[in-house]
Protein backbone atom coordinates (compact mmCIF):
# COMPACT_ATOMS: atom_id res chain seq x y z
CA UNK A 1 0.00 0.00 0.00
CA UNK A 2 1.21 3.47 -0.86
CA UNK A 3 0.13 6.48 1.23
CA UNK A 4 0.53 10.24 1.20
CA UNK A 5 3.23 10.54 -1.43
CA UNK A 6 3.77 11.89 -4.94
CA UNK A 7 2.88 8.55 -6.54
CA UNK A 8 -0.53 8.55 -4.82
CA UNK A 9 -1.19 12.16 -5.83
CA UNK A 10 -0.26 11.58 -9.47
CA UNK A 11 -2.40 8.42 -9.75
CA UNK A 12 -5.39 10.14 -8.19
CA UNK A 13 -5.00 13.12 -10.52
CA UNK A 14 -4.95 10.73 -13.49
CA UNK A 15 -8.18 9.11 -12.26
CA UNK A 16 -9.99 12.41 -11.66
CA UNK A 17 -12.09 12.09 -14.84
CA UNK A 18 -12.83 8.38 -14.35
CA UNK A 19 -15.82 7.07 -12.39
CA UNK A 20 -15.17 4.42 -9.75
CA UNK A 21 -16.85 1.06 -10.34
CA UNK A 22 -17.74 0.84 -6.63
CA UNK A 23 -17.52 3.17 -3.65
CA UNK A 24 -17.89 2.77 0.10
CA UNK A 25 -18.01 5.44 2.78
CA UNK A 26 -18.82 6.06 6.41
CA UNK A 27 -22.20 7.42 7.38
CA UNK A 28 -22.32 11.16 7.91
CA UNK A 29 -23.83 10.85 11.37
CA UNK A 30 -20.85 8.82 12.58
CA UNK A 31 -18.79 12.02 12.93
CA UNK A 32 -15.80 10.59 11.09
CA UNK A 33 -14.87 10.46 7.43
CA UNK A 34 -13.69 7.50 5.43
CA UNK A 35 -14.15 6.67 1.78
CA UNK A 36 -12.91 3.92 -0.51
CA UNK A 37 -13.31 3.81 -4.26
CA UNK A 38 -12.49 0.96 -6.63
CA UNK A 39 -11.32 1.70 -10.16
CA UNK A 40 -10.82 -0.74 -13.03
CA UNK A 41 -7.48 0.18 -14.56
CA UNK A 42 -6.43 -2.02 -17.45
CA UNK A 43 -7.72 -5.27 -15.96
CA UNK A 44 -6.39 -4.53 -12.47
CA UNK A 45 -8.27 -2.95 -9.61
CA UNK A 46 -7.03 0.15 -7.88
CA UNK A 47 -8.46 0.86 -4.43
CA UNK A 48 -8.26 4.51 -3.40
CA UNK A 49 -8.75 4.95 0.35
CA UNK A 50 -9.09 8.35 2.00
CA UNK A 51 -9.84 9.53 5.52
CA UNK A 52 -9.34 12.83 7.32
CA UNK A 53 -5.56 12.44 7.42
CA UNK A 54 -4.45 9.93 4.79
CA UNK A 55 -4.83 9.10 1.14
CA UNK A 56 -3.70 5.62 0.11
CA UNK A 57 -3.87 3.35 -2.90
CA UNK A 58 -3.48 -0.36 -3.35
CA UNK A 59 -3.57 -2.37 -6.56
CA UNK A 60 -4.91 -5.91 -6.82
CA UNK A 61 -5.85 -8.40 -9.54
CA UNK A 62 -9.06 -9.49 -7.84
CA UNK A 63 -12.32 -7.54 -7.54
CA UNK A 64 -13.14 -9.56 -4.41
CA UNK A 65 -9.84 -8.54 -2.80
CA UNK A 66 -10.47 -4.91 -3.83
CA UNK A 67 -13.91 -5.01 -2.16
CA UNK A 68 -12.41 -6.58 0.96
CA UNK A 69 -9.76 -3.85 1.21
CA UNK A 70 -12.29 -1.07 0.58
CA UNK A 71 -14.75 -2.32 3.21
CA UNK A 72 -12.06 -3.03 5.80
CA UNK A 73 -10.65 0.48 5.42
CA UNK A 74 -14.03 2.18 5.83
CA UNK A 75 -14.91 -0.05 8.78
CA UNK A 76 -11.62 0.79 10.51
CA UNK A 77 -12.00 4.57 10.25
CA UNK A 78 -14.73 4.98 12.88
CA UNK A 79 -13.74 2.16 15.21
Amino acid sequence: MECNNDKVRSIIEALSDKEPIEAYQTLLEENCFGRSMIYDVGGKYLVYMKDEENACIEETNSIDRARELARAFVDSVCS
